[in-house]
């Protein structure tokens, strides 16, 4: 694990005894006590769900230009159960990112791969996700598991939104066409003021590769942002395949993250 600031070693150690309640004095960090209760708020039934937070170990809780978020953590429930609450216990003493060195080998871990090349970002302090923290061994069992939840993509999206107000990305990028659809919703929705502004339109226009991207632009409290909505890695011609699209997603990185 990277060096941690006194903040981040603070949310560290009350993440050590999660969900016992802690006071926002007590941890003396605005936003990481709002990430904090927006953890706890998930409600029992999800906590205790198989599940995972956040890839990246929490020296990567600051600011930066780029957030990643997939669908929902693989696997099966059955093997790799640990309650989702134990997971974020154990994930704030977790030193490295999961991606870079859990040895996956799929195609999800190379997609990643390859677009952080392409943005020029060091895979292992890249702030990644899932908007759904409930593990399922299909993206297609995921509606029947929140439906015996009684939880919706609603539920965790204002985890995502305590996260964002810690890393101020400039780009989000998302793994698939239904997630990209739900977070553009969702800020549009935002109670944040002021409200985004999102419209959406393609990465690249009358491209016929079989990797279609889409783009939405806004501004999130004031400060411009962008989401690039990928295909799933496992569905369609892959980004790994895909060197003019990595180039179109870099440039529109470049345009968003140069500064003025």
């Amino acid at each position: 694990m990277n060096q941690l600031t006194p903040e981040q070693q603070r949310l560290s150690d009350a993440l050590q005894s999660f969900p016992d309640k802690i006071t926002e004095e007590s941890l003396d960090w605005p936003e990481g006590y709002k990430l904090y209760e927006a953890l706890r708020n998930l409600g029992d039934a999800i906590l205790k769900a198989p599940g995972r937070f956040l890839y990246n170990d929490i020296s990567t809780l600051r600011q930066d230009d780029f957030y990643l978020l997939g669908i929902n953590p693989g696997g099966k429930p059955e093997i790799e159960n640990t309650p989702l609450f134990e997971e974020i216990r154990s994930w704030s003493q977790k030193s490295t990112h999961a991606i870079a060195v859990e040895g996956w080998n799929t195609t999800y871990q190379r997609t990643v791969e390859a677009l952080c090349s392409a943005v020029g970002k060091e895979l292992r302090e890249l702030c990644s996700s899932n908007l759904y923290f409930i593990r399922t061994p299909g993206t297609d069992l995921l509606d029947a598991t929140l439906s015996q939840l009684r939880a919706d993509f609603r539920v965790f999206w204002p985890v995502h939104e305590a996260v964002l107000d810690i890393v101020k990305p400039k780009c989000i990028f998302v793994f698939g066409a239904d997630v990209f659809s739900k977070i553009i919703q969702l800020m549009l929705n935002s109670k944040e003021k002021p409200l985004l502004k999102y419209k959406s339109r393609p990465l690249l226009p009358k491209y016929k590769g079989g990797c279609n991207c889409s783009v939405g632009e806004g501004e999130r409290l004031g400060s411009p942002m962008k989401v690039i909505g990928m295909p799933y890695p496992k569905y369609g011609r892959q980004l790994t395949s895909q060197p003019m699209v990595l180039q179109k997603i870099a440039e529109e990185c470049r345009a968003s993250t140069a500064k003025p």
